[in-house]
């Protein structure tokens, strides 16, 4: 599969280097399908946002041959010349994969791709989105939204979220699950994100009463475990405890604790599990409930979502 990563002059090293790092230098050492290239309007010398110059090989009608096109960023002040409008209107018509990656948004939303369609940006840039794309619907909460053949995510860190969705979708869970260990990605992000992506969890902390705790948990996430009993297993009190885990994680132990039982769910999934197993052996109080849960994060059924990734597996 050919993924073609589209750059520009005055492009930041940190948005490019995004999908290359997923879909390419996070493999190394390892089998990828993946031909990753990266292309311009025209091949030579291109310099970065900071001034770093680096020599492209590939110009512009590399997109035509690519399965999978990705838009790393873009300069909002700039219209997309019209070879490249023209290359993404036909890519689209051809159902490719299309990817807007932060500011990269802005392209499909110029190509009128995004019309009538969900799509988010970077939050600073939202309202300027908006404004000038009124026909496309502006969401601000998701980190990325796929719709149809697009897909769009919102500012820095969430492309990574974003590559580690689309990368699961290519391939299957257990390589979106390796590359995110690679990668030391965050724990569950918060911010109204409700796609398909299995979060790592984080095992460390620099108190090991809590680090004791995490890895407890994440040996047997069946185990009914309450705030105030975590709190008596780490020698805290409900708020101490609550303040210290949320310091160390980002997240409240709630939502960690929920995380870590819809991750299991997932995995889970992918194998013969009934739906009722699966709910009593992640720790939800009935099958009823899991599913409650299990749609209310990820706005699909299990069932639905085995259907969706299962067979990917095979």
């Amino acid at each position: 599969m050919k993924i073609a990563i589209y750059a520009f002059d005055g492009i930041s090293m940190f948005h490019l280097s995004v999908p290359i790092s997923i879909f390419q230098d996070a493999f190394a050492g390892s089998d990828t399908h993946f031909e990753v290239i990266v292309c311009a309007q025209y091949s030579g010398a291109l310099k970065t946002s900071n001034g770093t110059l680096f020599n492209i090989e590939h110009g512009i009608e590399q997109l035509a041959s690519a399965d999978v096109l990705i838009f790393p960023s873009w300069d909002t002040k700039v219209q997309p010349p019209a070879q490249l409008i023209d290359l993404v209107i036909k890519a689209d018509s051809e159902k490719k994969q299309l990817v807007g990656l932060c500011l990269g948004a802005y392209v499909l939303a110029h190509a009128g791709l995004l019309d009538n369609k969900e799509a988010t940006t970077h939050w600073a840039f939202g309202e300027d989105f908006a404004t000038r794309f009124p026909r496309v619907k502006y969401c601000a909460d998701p980190l990325y939204i796929q719709q149809d053949n697009l897909l769009t995510s919102a500012g820095t860190a969430a492309a990574l979220d974003c590559c580690l969705f689309l990368l699961k979708t290519l391939s299957s869970s257990q390589v979106a699950n390796h590359i995110a260990r690679m990668m030391v990605s965050a724990p569950q992000r918060s911010g109204g994100q409700k796609q398909y992506i299995s979060q790592p969890i984080l095992t460390t902390a620099s108190d090991m009463r809590i680090n004791n705790l995490v890895e407890k948990v994440l040996n047997n996430p069946a185990e009914q475990i309450s705030l105030p009993a975590a709190a008596v297993f780490c020698a805290m009190s409900s708020r101490s405890f609550s303040r210290h885990f949320k310091r160390h994680f980002s997240i409240s132990f709630s939502l960690w604790l929920q995380s870590v039982r819809l991750k299991k769910s997932q995995d889970m999934l992918l194998s013969e599990f009934s739906i009722v197993q699966i709910a009593q052996d992640c720790g939800f109080s009935s099958e009823q409930n899991f599913r409650k849960q299990f749609h209310k994060s990820f706005s699909t059924s299990p069932s639905k979502w085995r259907a969706l990734f299962a067979k990917k597996e095979s």
